[in-house]
């Protein structure tokens, strides 16, 4: 009985664990889209002339709204330090070393693209 107890209690932590995909695609001709498994790491796909580059993300934020994915390394000041995607506004938005030092919220950064943002 103690066993049943114990399965029962591990599906039901189990059940609903399972983490969101957030995926970001630009809408216009620039190539870029941004994946996020809640709580997880990310992937920032790029390309350009047919070739395409990936880059590891780690989650730095999530609100519900809107979730970012910041490089490994720190950025230098004009170099792009965190990826954002805005479900809210449809926006895929890009925070610099600059403003992220500065403390700039997600919502308010810059916006890249239009885009596709759907969080499953």
């Amino acid at each position: 009985m103690r066993g049943l107890l114990a399965l029962a209690a591990f599906v039901a932590l189990t059940s609903g664990a399972e983490a969101a995909l957030w995926t970001a695609a630009c809408n216009d001709e620039k190539q870029l889209q941004y994946q996020q498994i809640i709580g997880q790491e990310g992937y920032l796909h790029q390309g350009s002339n047919g070739s395409y580059e990936t880059i590891k993300l780690k989650q730095s934020y999530f609100d519900g709204k809107i979730v970012c994915g910041s490089v490994a390394a720190k950025a230098g000041p004009n170099e792009v330090a965190a990826i954002c995607a805005d479900n809210a506004g449809q926006l895929i938005r890009v925070l610099t070393g600059a403003q992220l030092a500065k403390g700039m919220r997600p919502e308010k950064a810059p916006v890249y693209c239009r885009a596709t943002v759907s969080a499953n």
